[in-house]
């Protein structure tokens, strides 16, 4: 990276040598002993040598024996098989200004470095050291000079977008842009700001190389619980192990980006219920808007709770879990919903958006997001529900000459009715999907005798005398399919299953009774269903 780094790196090579040689110069050695090396950092700086700048060459003579070394020698350097430089020890300006037996000497254990400086062409080069002395020492190798490389470092977070409240992945991209290969180690450092922990400098491997045009990426996660601005920065070779290429190649080795962290904040208005005058005969439109005020996409669908709690008894009902449509940042959409109070008093609903319970809708799982302001995500209002008359039911069809105050004895022929099942509210119902209930009517001059199922994708449970608060008692709260039911059974139909009436009278003095619907499976609830129940005479 610096070239006053690899000087540094360079002397520290050769005082660490000469020291090592002081320890282990052998003690029965009476003659000197010259011998060339390499130093450890390899026989060239930079190595592997660039063609965009010059090598240096180095050698050390070292005097391993037991005596100074006072010559002469000759130190000669070769490079491709041709003697490019030799210098002679000592010589004539050395044995002028010093004295003898200081600078013009080696004495044991020290050691003479000597460097060529050359710029070679890209390939491989043979380089030779030699010394002419009584026994010829030599040393020999091959370098390959190359093209220099270049470290780019490049920040991006995975989906390309910080998320505010979660986790956010940062891609840590180190790519070598330059002609020569790179081989590690060398370090890269990465820092955010604001930060949730601290980062481990990131270490390419030892013994692992960047070819050219070659990326290697680095994976770290940071956790943003705020909206404020994130700033990330990255440094490659931060200690400066690689030399690169000239006249810039240090400047593309920071890096640094700045993002507005993504969210979404859902927001429940509007809320709006209709008609002006509520009853326990006629359906209840629940309407409200919500808004996507974040600056992300609600790309995933979500789910809607709409809540009812009784004011007089406390007990809050899940009325039904809507899912709602992926919302884009900055658009709204309109949301209703009809729901059926049985008994009248005074209630308020909740509409939640992003709710966490799940619907019926199994791929769609609660809470989706993360929001900065979680409190605008519900809202709700309070109502009043009046009982009414119940309405008489519609005649049903009879024989032409029978009174519809006259029990018939003969002659009847059987009919048909419809029954219009909504969702309902009960005290043991809560944090439950609610099921449909309707009630089939009083049959006058005669009795239901039997009750067929005639759906194919609905269970149907008849119940005596359907009544929230319990019957004297006996009512008790069942949970079946994850609904949950107040009632007395009196029979329980699959499709295509009937039910007889064996006792031939009317049921329950003549008040009517109730039928449950349970679907079969997740499809999605319409806003009413109908039924046909049978009936026949009383003979």
């Amino acid at each position: 990276m610096c070239n006053h780094h690899l000087m540094r790196r360079l002397f520290f090579s050769i005082g660490l040598l000469a020291s090592l040689l002081l320890l282990v110069a052998p003690a029965w050695s009476a003659k000197p002993e010259l011998q060339l090396r390499f130093l450890d950092i390899g026989p060239t700086a930079p190595n592997p040598p660039l063609t965009d700048r010059p090598t240096s060459f180095y050698a050390l003579v070292v005097n391993a024996g037991t005596q100074t070394i006072k010559g002469p020698f000759t130190v000669t350097f070769e490079l491709d098989g041709k003697a490019v430089k030799a210098w002679q020890f000592p010589i004539k300006h050395e044995i002028k200004d010093y004295k003898p037996g200081t600078q013009n000497t080696i004495p044991p254990g020290k050691s003479r470095l000597y460097q060529y400086v050359a710029t070679l062409k890209a390939g491989k080069h043979t380089v030779r050291w030699h010394v002419n002395t009584a026994v010829k020492n030599e040393i020999k190798t091959t370098v390959e000079a190359q093209l220099s490389p270049d470290l780019v470092v490049t920040i991006w977070p995975t989906g390309d977008r910080v998320l505010a409240y979660k986790e956010t992945e940062w891609n840590v991209e180190v790519k070598n842009a330059g002609g020569g290969k790179v081989a590690g180690p060398f370090v890269t450092l990465f820092s955010s700001v604001p930060s949730s922990r601290p980062v481990a400098p990131l270490v390419f491997p030892k013994g692992k190389y960047l070819a050219k045009d070659e990326a290697y990426i680095f994976k770290v996660s940071q956790l943003y619980n705020s909206l404020d601005t994130v700033t990330v920065s990255a440094v490659v070779d931060y200690y400066g192990d690689v030399t690169e290429v000239l006249p810039f190649g240090d400047d593309n080795n920071r890096a640094e980006q700045k993002y507005a962290p993504q969210y979404v904040d859902l927001e429940v208005s509007a809320l709006e219920i209709k008609p002006a005058q509520l009853t326990t005969t006629e359906p209840i439109e629940v309407s409200c808007t919500i808004q996507n005020k974040g600056n992300m996409d609600a790309a995933k669908p979500f789910n809607v709770g709409i809540l009812v709690k009784d004011a007089s008894s406390g007990t809050i009902s899940l009325i039904d879990t809507v899912e709602a449509a992926p919302l884009l940042a900055g658009t709204s959409a309109q949301l209703t919903k009809k729901i059926v109070l049985s008994r009248p008093g005074t209630y308020t609903v909740q509409v939640i958006a992003d709710a966490a319970m799940i619907g019926l809708n199994p791929n769609v799982l609660g809470k989706q997001y993360s929001e900065p302001d979680e409190k605008n995500n519900s809202k709700e209002m309070q109502f009043t529900v009046s009982k009414t008359a119940t309405t008489a039911p519609a005649p049903l069809p009879l024989p032409p000459d029978e009174s519809p105050d006259q029990k018939v004895t003969s002659g009847c022929k059987p009919g048909k009715g419809i029954v219009k099942l909504y969702r309902i509210v009960s005290e043991c119902s809560q944090g439950s999907t609610q099921p449909y209930t309707g009630i089939i009517p009083v049959i006058k001059n005669g009795s239901l005798k039997r009750l067929a199922n005639t759906t194919t994708q609905w269970k149907i449970n008849l119940v005596d005398s359907f009544n929230l608060k319990g019957i004297e008692g006996n009512a008790r709260c069942e949970k079946y399919g994850g609904h949950c039911w107040d009632l007395v059974p009196k029979a329980f139909l699959k499709p295509g299953e009937s039910w007889v009436n064996t006792a031939l009278s009317s049921l329950n003095g003549g008040n009517g009774i109730n039928a449950c619907l349970e679907p079969l499976n997740n499809d999605a609830f319409p806003l009413e269903i109908e039924i046909e129940f049978e009936y026949e005479c009383m003979q």
